[in-house]
């Protein structure tokens, strides 16, 4: 047995932050990016953070990961494609530094992908849009 120093109330806890989003489309912006290499070391892919910044769900974290170089080529022209979409819904036409993509407002199309093996569901960016696009 062990005395906890005060009286712990499950009402003045949060929620889950790591619930699932429901689906649907959210604005969003990148908040940080990292290339990193494939786990078998023939690739690389960018690993990014959003952030959700407006609407129920302001301040929730999403992540995405891009392979954009793949030893694979199915998946290396996925990964391309999924890096312009990203890019045009920044407004920008030619990336350098993935920094050039943090803080600008874009729209995330956020689906679940259902469990795998010993992992659970999660959430997915399914599409990046322009902010345009959101009717928050």
């Amino acid at each position: 047995m062990a005395l906890l120093p005060e009286v712990f109330r499950s009402e003045d806890v949060e929620a889950d932050e790591f619930s699932l989003l429901p689906v649907g489309k959210y604005l969003a912006q990148v908040v940080k990016s990292e290339i990193k290499e494939t786990k078998s070391g023939t690739g690389k892919y960018i690993s990014l953070q959003l952030k959700i910044v407006d609407g129920d769900y302001a301040g929730r974290v999403v992540f995405d990961n891009i392979n954009f170089i793949n030893a694979n080529d199915i998946a290396q022209k996925i990964g391309q494609q999924q890096l312009k979409a990203l890019s045009e819904a920044c407004g920008i036409v030619e990336l350098e530094d993935t920094a050039e993509l943090h803080a600008i407002p874009i729209v995330i199309q956020v689906g679940i992908e259902p469990a795998k093996g010993q992992w659970p569901e999660k959430n997915r960016i399914k599409k990046y849009l322009p902010d345009t696009e959101y009717a928050g």
